[in-house]
């Protein structure tokens, strides 16, 4: 019962889907079988697990997006933390000799960022910069 319900629900979200412009694709999601939708946005989603799919053609093609993948993971990572220092800072959650220590990680996150932006660049041109 509960699983024809949970199906019946995704059916709906993937009717509301194509309704909004998607487009239903002939792929269906290699970790629960559903069908693919290609969104507006020219994402393709997989409406069950609720996560953007990949399709790609080659092993290359594959470790280029597991790459990009995981280097944005990074990125939103930094950027959290680097949201959370901020916050911190601002709420006077630091001694004035901790600030100092603080401006120094917020560097060093600042730096990082700035390779990892660079390394999604270089893997979205193909690694030609």
């Amino acid at each position: 019962m509960y699983m024809s319900e949970r199906r019946s629900d995704v059916v709906k979200k993937m009717a509301e889907l194509v309704k909004a412009g998607a487009t239903l694709l002939a792929y269906s999601c290699p970790v629960c079988g559903t069908p693919l939708l290609r969104l507006k946005s020219g994402e393709v989603y997989c409406v069950r697990c609720g996560k953007r799919v990949f399709i790609v053609k080659s092993d290359l093609e594959e470790r280029s997006v597991l790459t990009s993948a995981v280097l944005e993971e990074l990125r939103d990572t930094i950027t959290s933390l680097l949201s959370d220092l901020v916050r911190n800072l601002r709420e006077g959650k630091f001694s004035p000799g901790e600030r100092i220590e603080v401006g120094r990680e917020v560097l060093v996150w600042l730096e990082a960022l700035e390779r990892v932006n660079r390394l999604l660049r270089e893997v979205s041109s193909g690694g030609s910069s």
